[in-house]
């Protein structure tokens, strides 16, 4: 991963800590509800991280069968 992608993600994760504390703190949301709401988005995130490294060896050995198949042609 670029490091100017891996800054922005860092950056972001910052900024919606920030934004749950914010929330807590200014309007009285009970943390329970932020815990929860945040545990909804952690899921959509981790099964993306997740899945990002299975179609990288898929493609790598794609490019190998196809090279493969070059050499006998």
């Amino acid at each position: 991963m670029d490091k100017k992608i891996r800054y922005w993600m860092i950056a972001t994760c910052l900024l919606l800590i920030g934004a749950g504390v914010l929330v807590v703190t200014t309007f009285g949301v009970p943390s329970g509800s932020v815990v929860w709401f945040g545990f909804l988005l952690l899921c959509p995130l981790l099964h993306f991280f997740m899945m990002r490294n299975m179609h990288h060896d898929q493609h790598a050995s794609l490019r190998n069968k196809s090279k493969k198949e070059s050499n006998y042609e």
